[in-house]
């Protein structure tokens, strides 16, 4: 016999992901309006995350009937992707399920705040909600073809620069639709460099920027360079922000402003970090905690 949800827990499951598919990578829309003014479609399913019943994907004998049919144990998916994780659940373990909801749990809670459309460009304000999926891709290089291989995130607007041995860095991210998509990287393995008028701090800018602004976290000044050249000098301004997880430190700081995560640009010299709010646009800082250097120090061992 199977230990359905009930229809309250159906309810909240939609509700606290926005009534949007819990997939990253789909993040559809699952209510909208029939032609009757008196009704609503829906083409969304409370799933479980371990089966209802024996037989089931992902079922566990270590749960009780309650435990099963909790909220805990749901998922709010499309219809397409309920099957697709029921299809293949060795791909789609409870583990990853766990992570989708997390994920889309923080992302609608950040979109009632303020924070931005799901998608790509919302994609920074929550991905410290977990640690992201990566694949490991043999991608073209978009200027000779040759393959190289790159660790790349699963989620839509992932990205890196992976290094082809002939022509240099180059830039790759994966689209809504999963595909890898390349454009060539100006700058390959001759990075450009700036000097800090101010402070004579030594920067690396990218090489295929005309026009761009860049942080120099030593003298808290913001550079507005023009063709390799500084054109003009900002203060930064920098406000404090409360610190962040010890797994988190390299990647955000909260902004005492808007509450938004803010993305790590670094740390001065003095062991300072600096971040910026992608929201309000604020630099915040914190002191650099003691264990980052431990963790920079084990990165470079690995």
């Amino acid at each position: 016999m199977r230990d359905d949800f009930s229809y309250k827990t159906k309810e909240a499951l939609a509700r606290r992901v926005g009534v949007h598919c819990s997939n990253p990578n789909c993040a559809k829309l699952t209510s909208g309006p029939q032609i009757d003014p008196q009704k609503a479609l829906n083409i969304g399913v409370a799933a479980h995350i371990t089966a209802a019943s024996e037989g089931g994907a992902r079922f566990d004998h270590n749960l009780t009937k309650a435990e099963r049919k909790s909220i805990a144990n749901g998922i709010w998916l499309c219809q397409s992707c309920a099957k697709l994780v029921d299809n293949d659940a060795v791909r789609y373990t409870v583990d990853l399920l766990r992570k989708w909801k997390l994920l889309a749990e923080e992302s609608a809670r950040l979109r009632v705040e303020g924070a931005g459309a799901r998608g790509r460009k919302g994609k920074k304000y929550y991905v410290f909600a977990l640690e992201e999926e990566t694949r490991i891709e043999e991608i073209a290089c978009p200027t000779c073809g040759e393959l190289v291989r790159l660790a790349l995130g699963v989620l839509t607007g992932s990205s890196g620069s992976p290094l082809c041995p002939k022509c240099g860095y180059f830039h790759a991210h994966r689209d809504a639709d999963g595909n890898i998509l390349t454009r060539p990287w100006s700058g390959g393995f001759e990075p450009t460099y700036i000097t800090c008028p101010k402070c004579s701090n030594r920067l690396r800018v990218r090489g295929d920027k005309k026009k761009l602004s860049k942080p120099c976290l030593d003298c808290e000044s913001v550079l507005n360079i023009d063709f390799g050249r500084v054109t003009s000098i900002l203060p930064m301004n920098p406000v404090p922000a409360k610190g962040f997880s010890k797994e988190g430190w390299k990647q955000l700081l909260t902004c005492p402003n808007c509450g938004v995560r803010g993305i790590t640009l670094g740390a001065s010299s003095k062991n300072i970090l600096f971040a910026q709010c992608p929201k309000c646009r604020y630099y915040l800082t914190f002191p650099k905690p003691p264990y980052a250097a431990e963790a920079q120090k084990s990165e470079g061992q690995d």
